[in-house]
């Protein structure tokens, strides 16, 4: 095949809503070379992708070229990066945070406590809570053995806040995060952690090096 129509495959291949989604946001662009693009991110890992391209295409491409010639704006989630963590992501790490804290849960972080608590990380069904062993016996999850459900725990949580000010004499508003002090029952807590936790564990699938 001729290298401008692999080029034209690969760039297109990287484009399509199974491979990767679309941003919105007015800060989710990227530029280079005053070429401004609105920002997608993968849905898969790139070498889960390059095996996907060779599969629908019959094209043997090696994992060198396909990377290089994915488009620029094409990006990688990471969890550590500011832009593509949003606030349900934030919360549910200060969840975690504060079972930590109550000696609930033992992982280091987030992260390992999910890899440590699903029968593969790498399997999506497992990730997406559609297997019959996604999470293992609650007891062996978590230890509730020098706690009670009924206390009173606070964390910290990301809100969205309006907030409002003056311009050229006119009221006006923006909306703005802010973190705040949240506080309820430990069995509340517990309940809306795991709530987030089911969305939150699929996008650990995501997080591979380009």
């Amino acid at each position: 095949m001729k290298h401008e129509a692999l080029t034209h495959k690969i760039h297109n291949f990287f484009l399509q809503d199974d491979v990767s989604r679309a941003t919105a946001g007015k800060k989710e662009t990227k530029t280079v070379k005053k070429n401004k693009m609105q920002r997608r991110y993968l849905l898969e890992s790139m070498r889960k992708l390059r095996y996907k391209f060779i599969q629908e295409t019959k094209i043997p491409v090696s994992y060198t070229t396909f990377t290089r010639y994915k488009p620029f704006f094409v990006l990688s989630p990471n969890l550590s990066n500011r832009e593509t963590c949003c606030k349900k992501h934030g919360n549910i790490e200060f969840k975690y945070t504060t079972l930590k804290n109550l000696s609930i849960v033992k992982s280091k972080d987030l992260e390992e406590f999910i890899k440590n608590n699903v029968c593969d990380i790498q399997k999506r069904e497992c990730m997406y809570s559609e297997c019959k062993c996604h999470l293992k016996e609650e007891t062996t999850v978590y230890d509730f053995s020098e706690c009670n459900l009924d206390d009173e725990v606070s964390w910290l949580e990301w809100t969205v806040q309006t907030i409002e000010y003056q311009k050229e004499n006119k009221n006006k508003t923006t909306k703005r995060m802010a973190k705040i002090i949240k506080s309820g029952t430990l069995r509340h807590l517990i309940v809306e952690f795991k709530k987030e936790l089911v969305e939150f564990s699929p996008l650990l699938q995501y997080i591979s090096p380009i």
